[in-house]
């Protein structure tokens, strides 16, 4: 409870003094998505206010979108980066967040092999913040490619990087949804919460289907411009 300072010398009302340092705590990097907030009641005890005060904080908060209360767990950090690509290059996102100076890292988390498909499940992160689950079924070049997916490269680049194989084009469908139960586990997110299912399909210079993937983006902190 360090980040929460009060000056009882101010005029400023005690709540707007709580929200600010709150609000400071996490542009600082001191509070981070997720972390749990101190009770309306530990707040009043510590700063020997009352907890309606506290309470009013948290409405500050709540309405800039910065934090969450979940009934019988508590009040949280809500908030992550919101970055914005195009949706053409969904696949080719690693340089991009490269590029804009975020830590981009994924994760695989489940590799199996049936008929000739390498299926694999991965979870992308940036700044330490989960943005996709994503599932994969791979038709052609499987084994080439394991190791250039586990590189971090976007799979549009990995295909033409690591197989020699003329790559024709990637398509992408985008569905806005609602997180599941599994969605909100990978996630880090509440179930129910707005979500992006998108479908897509890498083909050859001779329609052959090479990679399958379904992604879900989490809606809140990924954004996609589609052009025209």
């Amino acid at each position: 409870m360090l980040y929460i300072k009060i000056d009882k010398r101010l005029r400023l009302p005690y709540y707007q003094q709580i929200a600010t340092s709150i609000e400071k705590a996490i542009a600082d990097g001191l509070l981070k998505d997720g972390d749990l907030l101190p009770k309306n009641k530990e707040i009043a005890s510590y700063f020997e206010i009352s907890e309606i005060v506290a309470r009013q904080a948290y409405d500050v908060l709540e309405s800039k979108g910065l934090i969450i209360r979940i009934q019988g767990k508590g009040t949280f950090v809500k908030y992550r980066p919101v970055i914005t690509l195009p949706l053409k290059s969904l696949y080719d996102t690693a340089s991009m967040f490269i590029a804009l100076g975020y830590d981009y890292d994924r994760t695989l988390k489940m590799i199996d092999e049936e008929a000739g498909v390498l299926k694999m499940r991965t979870i992308d992160t940036v700044d330490g913040y989960p943005i996709a689950h994503q599932t994969w079924w791979i038709y052609e070049d499987a084994h080439e490619i394991l190791e250039a997916i586990q590189s971090q490269n976007g799979t549009f680049e990995m295909y033409q990087k690591a197989v020699n194989r003329p790559i024709d084009r990637l398509e992408n469908t985008l569905i806005p949804s609602i997180a599941d139960a599994i969605d909100a586990l990978a996630l880090n997110i509440l179930e129910g919460t707005p979500v992006y299912l998108i479908r897509s399909f890498i083909y050859d210079t001779s329609d052959v289907c090479l990679l399958k993937a379904q992604s879900v983006f989490t809606a809140e902190y990924l954004t996609f411009e589609v052009e025209e």
